[in-house]
This record gives structure tokens, sequence and C-alpha cells, in this order.
């Protein structure tokens, strides 16, 4: 197949950069690193139902969420602007004093569990208005992008 038979898309692409969250001053701020993907808008719309300016690429480090997500995995995530947290769903979590850790959010009554799928790591259980204190979500992770 020759270059001028080869068609892209008929949209702009937007750039969805990889990103590591660093620990500043003033709480997490992404920095990014490594190759950055590009994908159409209608595509980012269609599944993620967010803006691409929203979107983000995440590498995982830790095995905390062993059983979901692998040490390693880049994941597409959607950056956190303060709406309702989703049951069920793994967030990049920043946590005071100075951590970054995914986890996946449970609600249970007045309460908020963040668990954690690696089986040898304990759920941690909050009373919700002291979730409020500790933590702060930075992005709703998504979808698990894996290399075949």
């Amino acid at each position: 197949m020759s270059p001028r038979t080869i068609e892209g898309p008929k949209e702009q692409l937007y750039r969805v950069p990889l990103v590591r969250v660093d620990i500043g001053d003033e709480g997490p701020q992404l920095t990014e690193v490594g190759t950055p993907e590009w994908l159409t808008e209608s595509f980012i719309r269609k599944s993620y139902g967010a803006a691409p300016d929203r979107l983000r690429g995440f590498r995982v480090s830790g095995d905390a969420m062993s059983g979901s997500l692998q040490a390693g995995d880049r994941t597409r995530g959607i950056l956190w602007e303060g709406e309702s947290l989703i049951d069920g769903a793994i967030y990049v979590l920043y946590s005071e004093p100075g951590g970054i850790v995914y986890r996946r959010v449970r609600f249970e009554s007045e309460k908020i569990r963040l668990v954690a799928d690696h089986p040898d790591m304990a759920d941690r259980t909050l009373k919700a208005d002291a979730w409020h204190k500790r933590f702060r979500p930075v992005a709703h992770i998504l979808e698990i992008v894996r290399a075949i």
C-alpha cells in the first residue's frame, strides 16, 4: 500500500498526553511523560462522554489494584472536575498527607470504602466527612489500554 492510498480521519485529532501525578507544594500536579495518543473528538465523546481536553493517559505503578490493573498498564482517564463519584469506579486519588493511589470507590451508608483489588491489600473505610478531608480525586479511570 503506497502512502497516497492511506486516508486519515476526516476530523481533527486531539493529543491525549500520558501523564504522571506528582505531589507539589499545592497538591497533585500532572507532568507529561512518554508518548501521547492521538484520538478523534467523536471517538473521545462517544467512548468516554467527555470533552477531549479532559482525557489523559496514566501509567499504573504498584500492585494494589492487581486483578483489575497491573503495574505498567496504560489507562485512560477523565480529569475530575468536582462531579459526583461513581460507586464501583476506579479513581486516581490524592491523599493527605501526600500520596497517589488507584482505588475502586464503594459507597456504604455513611461511609466510603476504598477497595484495593489485590487480595493481600486491606480495604480502607472512612466516614464521609473524613473522606473529604483526606482524599481528592484526580481522575476517573475509564479504560485499560494494553498492547497485544
